[in-house]
């Protein structure tokens, strides 16, 4: 694991720690998203399965997170050398490359679940800001540290990044519990909430760049 751009915070938890992910993480990255998206009102309407939720969250996070660390930059909150939280982001301040046979990995990740998969790509890509930004695609805290500012140590790890050069960013809070916790952190409601069949509102959300 490398700690390049290492930041070190003892006003949230001792020896908490922000590292750039390196190619050894993945699989610690995987888990800790799948972990705590798994619980989420939207991921149990993507897999309605209990048996087989975490398995199919698990190889579609899969695809993301690799997609990532070939065109995007992760972050790992740690404490005391164990990952905690997980931040995923894409730039788009240029266009974004496809993520390679995306259609046929999705289809053998999720299996008979694909056509919310479909639904939930589509709502995403109508919604989605054209105006040059980061995304922020992805933020998982484990459940025993979650409620205890992580994810806001994460944010503005890289916002100090973002605002160097003041650019906007971008996300979808996919219940209203974190939609608070960006809104804490700068972000606006971006429209009206994206809506899927019979299932639950996501908010799209902005973050001005800053001067």
């Amino acid at each position: 694991m490398t700690t390049e751009h290492a930041l070190t915070t003892h006003s949230i938890e001792a020896d908490v720690e922000i590292v750039r992910a390196a190619a050894g993480d993945l699989d610690d990255v995987t888990r800790i998203i799948t972990t705590a998206f798994a619980p989420i009102a939207v991921c149990r309407w993507l897999v309605p399965d209990d048996t087989s939720r975490e398995r199919v969250l698990r190889d579609f996070f899969g695809i993301l997170t690799r997609h990532a660390a070939e065109h995007g930059y992760t972050h790992i909150a740690t404490r005391v050398g164990a990952p905690i939280a997980a931040a995923v982001w894409f730039p788009r301040t240029a266009p974004l490359p496809d993520i390679p046979d995306y259609p046929a990995r999705l289809a053998a990740a999720t299996g008979a679940h694909l056509p919310r998969f479909h639904t939930l790509d589509e709502r995403f890509e109508e919604h989605h800001p054209t105006d040059p930004h980061d995304h922020l695609a992805l933020l998982g805290v484990m459940p025993a540290w979650q409620g205890k500012g992580i994810g806001s140590l994460l944010l503005r790890h890289a916002h100090t990044r973002l605002d160097q050069v003041a650019a906007p960013a971008y996300l979808e809070a996919c219940d209203e519990n974190s939609q608070r916790l960006y809104a804490r952190n700068g972000y606006l409601d971006l429209g009206d909430p994206i809506d899927l069949p019979d299932g639950p509102p996501i908010f799209p959300m902005w973050r001005p760049g800053r001067p």
